[in-house]
């Protein structure tokens, strides 16, 4: 039986985290290991790290500050759940390889482990994984929103848009292909989810949302990161609380 080891609202807190307070950069196999001189050298010698290979990769892993982080996709999640604390001293960040009894897992056997599978992105719950591809995976973080470590745009972990329902252009997105409840994280039960979300119908605004559950539309809009109390869109999750 596989015991939880945190719970999606921890899993989504320390994904923007990683995103939004920290530096890193895009490296096959990186999760979370910080650009240390040796490291460097690891990453780009290892015959079974390919990506890492080419010039250009290997010249911004040799420009990346001391304070940077190495992160790839699914290496990401596996470097949360294995106790990733952004300590520049540790070798990995403060992860341990298969640390808190998670072990090490491929984005094909990530997916197949989930429960809940679905292409239907309208019961996406935050802390979800994000199938792309069996190259590619990311981490649901509400709001139409995606935490991934990804080559492309900036280069690094970064908040990108769930183009499924949310194509609003303030990041940049994809469509994923379908999503899952991770054994290693613990979810709300479904009527708890259901009763502090509410999904946006056609006709719906922030202001009506709000008096619905008699909240502020100033509380939704912090609560859910909205940046236009005047745009949101339909099939969108709204926290309520």
């Amino acid at each position: 039986m596989i015991i939880p080891v945190m719970s999606s609202s921890e899993f989504v807190d320390i994904a923007k985290s990683i995103a939004e307070n920290y530096k890193t950069l895009y490296v096959q196999g990186g999760f979370g290991a910080p650009a240390t001189p040796s490291m460097k050298k690891r990453v780009t010698e290892n015959p079974n790290l390919p990506y890492n290979h080419s010039e250009k990769v290997k010249k911004d892993i040799f420009a990346a500050s001391k304070d940077t982080f190495f992160f790839d996709c699914v290496c990401l999640i596996k470097g949360i759940l294995w106790g990733w604390n952004g300590n520049e001293k540790a070798i990995y960040g403060g992860a341990k390889y298969q640390g808190n009894g998670v072990p090490d897992f491929t984005i094909v056997s990530a997916i197949k482990s989930c429960t809940d599978v679905s292409a239907d992105f309208s019961n996406i719950v935050p802390g979800e994984f994000l199938y792309y591809s069996n190259g590619h995976c990311g981490i649901y973080i509400g709001g139409g929103l995606a935490v991934e470590a990804t080559p492309a745009w900036k280069n690094k972990v970064q908040i990108t848009e769930v183009r499924n329902i949310n194509t609003n252009g303030k990041f940049p997105g994809r469509k994923w292909a379908k999503h899952g409840k991770l054994p290693y994280i613990s979810y709300p039960p479904a009527e708890l989810v259901k009763g502090t979300y509410h999904t946006v119908r056609k006709g719906d605004t922030l202001s009506a949302i709000a008096k619905k559950y008699g909240v502020t539309v100033k509380h939704l809009a912090e609560l859910n990161q909205i940046q236009n109390v005047n745009l949101i869109y339909v099939g969108q999750k709204v926290r309520i609380k």
